[in-house]
C-alpha cells in the first residue's frame, strides 16, 4: 500500500512498514508495480522510482531518481518494458537497454500521462490529463494520438480494460 510518508505491506492482516531511502525526494508513494521478476517498483509525487527487491525475508529497496519526473502511472508490457507515466513530462520506457523518453516529438500529444494498458495485439494504449488516448502501434517508437478522439466525453483519461471479449473500455 502506496501512502503519503511511504510504502507498507499487508500480511495476515498485519500492517508492516517498508523502509525506503533516505535521500527520497518526496515519500508519497503514487502507483505501484509488480514486475515479472518479483520486483516491486514505486512511483512518487516527488519524482522518484524506487525498485524493491526481496531478499529472503527482507525488502531492499534501491532508488532511482527521476528529477522532474512526478511519477502517475506504471506498466510492464509483454517484452518485459516498464512504462513510467509522469505529470507533465511524458512517456518513459525502462528496460535492459537503460531508460528512453517519449515526449510531443515522438507524437505524444499531451505530456501528462495518467494511464497504460497493453492490448491483446500489443498496442500501447496512453490515457492523458488533457489530451485524451494516445496509442503506441506495437513494434513502433513513434506515437499517434487516437483519431476517435471527439467522441469521449472529455480528455481526461484515468484508466484502461480489454474485456474477455477483447473490448477496451
Amino acid at each position: 500500500a502506496g501512502h503519503r510518508n511511504g510504502l507498507a505491506r499487508i500480511v495476515n492482516g498485519k500492517i508492516e512498514a517498508i523502509s525506503l531511502p533516505d535521500n527520497l525526494t518526496n515519500r508519497l508513494i503514487s502507483c505501484l508495480l509488480e514486475d515479472r521478476n518479483g520486483r516491486i517498483w514505486a512511483g512518487t509525487k516527488g519524482g522518484d522510482l524506487i525498485i524493491i527487491r526481496k531478499r529472503g525475508d527482507t525488502y531492499e529497496p534501491e532508488y532511482f531518481g527521476t528529477p522532474g519526473l512526478v511519477v502517475t502511472a506504471l506498466y510492464q508490457d509483454r517484452k518485459d518494458n516498464v512504462w513510467v507515466g509522469t505529470f507533465q513530462n511524458g512517456l518513459h520506457r525502462f528496460n535492459s537497454n537503460g531508460r528512453t523518453g517519449f515526449t510531443r516529438e515522438h507524437g505524444l500529444n499531451h505530456m501528462d500521462v495518467q494511464s497504460l494498458y497493453e492490448d491483446r495485439a500489443g498496442n500501447l494504449w496512453i490515457g492523458t490529463y488533457g489530451g485524451g488516448v494516445n496509442i503506441l502501434p506495437a513494434g513502433s517508437d513513434r506515437i499517434v494520438p487516437y483519431s476517435e478522439r471527439e467522441k469521449f466525453n472529455n480528455d481526461v483519461i484515468l484508466c484502461f480494460l480489454q474485456d474477455r471479449e477483447g473490448t477496451l473500455w
